[in-house]
């Protein structure tokens, strides 16, 4: 049910709808947003918003703490072997830099590529996680958030593969019943066609009734 998470807070009875309001306010696991308002943002764009964050943020500091060590040791330092530091540490800071963008870039891609494959339904979390190994593999470029080529290269991995994907089964056709026909029934015995033979049958037979009458 949708709301079950609210049931506890009618557990006293009903609320008005300042009753309502606070015991909301008080609930330590009980959040409300208005989606209108723009205040809900999903769990997997959370994790790769918070992932991305965090990755760009550990390497700025890195950099910072590096500069920081850096600047601090040109106080001594000769006008000469100043200048050759400057120009190691610009190369330093754009090798540093093109790496953390090619991290993120890695970060983003797997991330794309796991929203990708969850439209793709698997026999086992083995079989998920190699199907992405082998899909990040092929180094998939990206125009308009779409990998160009996965669905031809998913195509061919179904039809290559079919073991790790769960099978879409059509229903079996319903087994035909026929009724069973009744037992046909024997035609009477035709008459004689003589009077003798009538009567031979009659002597033969006492007190039946003839077939052909039936």
């Amino acid at each position: 049910m949708a709301y079950e998470y609210l049931k506890s807070l009618f557990e006293k009875g009903p609320l008005s709808f300042e009753d309502f309001t606070a015991a909301v306010d008080a609930a330590e696991n009980i959040s409300l947003v208005n989606l209108k308002d723009g205040g809900y943002v999903s769990r997997d764009k959370y994790d790769r918003e918070l992932g991305a964050a965090k990755t760009k943020a550990d390497g700025l500091e890195q950099q910072l703490t590096d500069a920081n060590t850096t600047i601090q040791s040109y106080k001594d330092m000769e006008p000469d072997k100043l200048k050759e530091s400057v120009a190691e540490w610009e190369t330093r800071y754009n090798t540093d830099t093109q790496a953390l963008q090619a991290k993120l870039d890695k970060q983003e891609t797997e991330f794309s590529a796991r929203e990708y494959l969850s439209g793709y339904q698997f026999t086992s979390e083995l079989a998920k996680n190699a199907a992405l190994q082998m899909f990040l593999d092929k180094g998939f470029k990206r125009e308009n958030g779409k990998f160009l080529g996965a669905d031809d290269f998913m195509a061919e991995l179904k039809k290559s593969n079919a073991g790790a994907f769960v099978q879409d089964t059509p229903p079996a056709p319903p087994t035909p019943h026929f009724d069973t026909p009744p037992a046909p029934t024997p035609d009477p015995e035709p008459m004689p066609k003589t009077a003798g033979a009538r009567m031979k049958w009659a002597n033969e037979h006492p007190g039946e009734t003839p077939p052909w009458m039936k």
